[in-house]
């Protein structure tokens, strides 16, 4: 997932003149992807060792870092649907064929 974000990220740099608002929220998108896959072992491993007592509040911890880990998912892919419709005209703006 990294090489593909990074891939994308150099397709956005490339792209950029063409479409300068797409590529910098692919590149916002991607960037925030990659954070969020080398950050959230680590944040994971910190929390579980510091407050996992027990089985339940290691339950918890999985449970809250499964819905964390959810919406930050969702959070970029809405970027990159709202880069893909970003700058386009509406249906009305474009000159009939």
């Amino acid at each position: 997932m990294i090489v593909v974000a990074l891939g994308a990220m150099v397709a956005a740099s490339i792209l950029w003149r063409r479409a300068p608002l797409s590529s910098l929220l692919v590149i916002i998108a991607c960037t925030t992807s990659i954070a969020l896959i080398i950050a959230y072992p680590f944040a994971y491993e910190a929390v579980a060792h510091l407050f996992a007592t027990d089985a339940e509040s290691a339950a918890r911890i999985r449970t809250a870092f499964s819905l964390g880990w959810s919406i930050a998912r969702a959070s970029y892919l809405i970027l990159f649907v709202v880069a893909v419709y970003a700058g386009r005209k509406t249906h009305e703006n474009q000159p009939a064929a």
